[in-house]
């Protein structure tokens, strides 16, 4: 992913740096985009400097602090809409998500819903 993405969340825990969504794509396992326990769910953005086509993006948990995600989608915008282009249930430690092929500059990982907060450590886009 180009370094100079902008990545952002719907929320991280206690609004904390240290919990943020930066941390999916700083190349650092032991890092993660988390929100506050009693969240299940929450929405991560990447805005990238240019156009990207997409073919697959690759999702990891923490796998540390167990398998949580129970169902995710991913949106990209396109024509100033957000189209669903790939979706799917568990993550665990590394899942790679076939996505219709599209050029877009942002994309949207919402985690609908896990056992308990998600904790992600990776995205990369391919």
């Amino acid at each position: 992913m180009a370094p100079k993405s902008k990545v952002s969340s719907s929320a991280a825990r206690g609004n904390e740096p240290a919990y943020g969504a930066q941390n999916l794509i700083d190349n650092q396992a032991e890092t993660y985009w988390t929100t506050n326990d009693d969240q299940v769910s929450g929405e991560v953005e990447i805005e990238f400097p240019e156009e990207q086509t997409i073919n697959y993006v690759l999702l990891q948990e923490y796998i540390t602090l167990g398998q949580r995600v129970k169902s995710f989608n991913i949106k990209a915008r396109i024509n100033d809409q957000w189209q669903t282009i790939g979706k799917g249930t568990t993550i665990g430690y590394k899942r790679i998500v076939p996505v219709e092929s599209v050029v877009t500059k942002k994309l949207k990982i919402t985690i609908q819903d896990s056992k308990a907060c998600p904790v992600i450590s990776n995205l990369e886009i391919y």
